[in-house]
């Protein structure tokens, strides 16, 4: 078993045209032997992680969220693997982005 934490400062910007509501959700992607790839956490709705609804969300307005998530894996396979954490963005016209200064993957094998 693997026990996945990650951790980051996440950036959601605004854009040009104000939209009324911002989101993301993590997600986490296991690669195994740099061939099959799942989705292992965080499922696919948009927004399940941070949500927020403003009046309007200009294009020079920003929420900064300390986001972070730990997941016990249990992969089937002894290969080598690989884990990508990833966003999904609520509003495709906005922008969420890690701070790469602050973002930490760490992880450790669990003995069963």
């Amino acid at each position: 078993k693997v026990l996945v934490h990650w951790s980051a400062t996440v950036r959601i910007h605004g854009n040009s045209n104000t939209s009324t509501d911002k989101g993301f959700n993590l997600q986490l992607r296991r690669t195994i032997d740099s061939s099959n790839t799942d989705y292992v956490f965080g499922g696919d709705t948009a927004y399940k992680f941070f949500y927020h609804a403003l009046d309007t969300f200009g294009a020079t307005e920003q929420i900064r969220v300390q986001a972070h998530f730990m997941y016990l894996d249990s992969p089937s396979s002894t290969a080598a693997l690989t884990y990508t954490p990833m966003m999904k963005v609520h509003q495709s016209s906005g922008t969420v982005c890690f701070d790469s200064s602050t973002a930490h993957l760490i992880l450790t094998e669990v003995l069963a």
